[in-house]
């Protein structure tokens, strides 16, 4: 989050969700916390480093979004300091969204969930 703003990827072609915008992120490892798998994408995705600890990563819970293919459970945190400069690896474009934005965004499925949790976050 910056200057209540968020960012929301693209998905780059030949990637699954191509063409839709999601919340940065990625799978937890099965020795991984999920403040720990955040800190990887991040830095794996964006090329940033963070940390997320109760004082710096605030959960606004989890959600699960089922699919013919797959059930996920996604866990959104806001992360407001970051070090480094974006650099895209699986995602072709970024943008830093308004809470309304958000809503006129082609959001992934599986992000739509957390919207109005980021919105009451946010007020």
């Amino acid at each position: 989050m910056r200057a209540s703003k968020v960012l929301v990827c693209r998905k780059r072609a030949g990637l699954s969700n191509a063409g839709l915008w999601e919340f940065p992120g990625g799978k937890c490892k099965h020795d991984e916390s999920l403040e720990q798998a955040l800190v990887r994408e991040l830095e794996e995705e964006l090329q940033v480093k963070t940390t997320i600890n109760h004082l710096q990563g605030k959960s606004l819970g989890c959600s699960q979004y089922a699919s013919d293919e797959l059930t996920i459970d996604l866990c959104c945190y806001i992360v407001s300091e970051w070090q480094g400069e974006f650099a895209l690896t699986d995602h072709d474009k970024i943008r830093w969204c308004s809470v309304s934005e958000l809503r006129s965004v082609a959001l992934s499925d599986a992000d739509v969930p957390f919207i109005d949790r980021i919105e009451s976050y946010m007020a």
